[in-house]
């Protein structure tokens, strides 16, 4: 298992968005165990108590790791990225 470096350890989630934002990173697209708890929640409303799904932390981590297709989205943004340079910053 890998080991958090110190400094890091000490700042909350949010203010680690908040200094890549400051330094240009796009974090729309960021996804943390929040999301997964938000979209769990909204899953267990609809679910009978004994329906009600239950994740451990690790089971989030897979989720986090597992639910996404990365290389795609990679793909299209980079497409995206390409097509609107071009088609904004193109001289005629």
């Amino acid at each position: 298992m890998k080991k958090t470096n110190p400094k890091l350890a000490e700042f909350k989630i949010i203010d680690l968005v908040n200094e890549l934002k400051y330094r240009g990173v796009y974090t729309d697209l960021v996804y943390t165990i929040y999301d997964i708890d938000m979209q769990l929640e909204y899953i267990n409303e609809d679910l009978d108590d004994d329906k009600k799904i239950v994740l451990t932390e690790q089971d989030r981590k897979k989720i986090l790791r597992n639910a996404i297709d990365h290389e795609y989205y990679m793909e299209q943004m980079n497409d995206d990225l390409e097509s609107y340079i071009l088609d904004n910053y193109t001289k005629n």
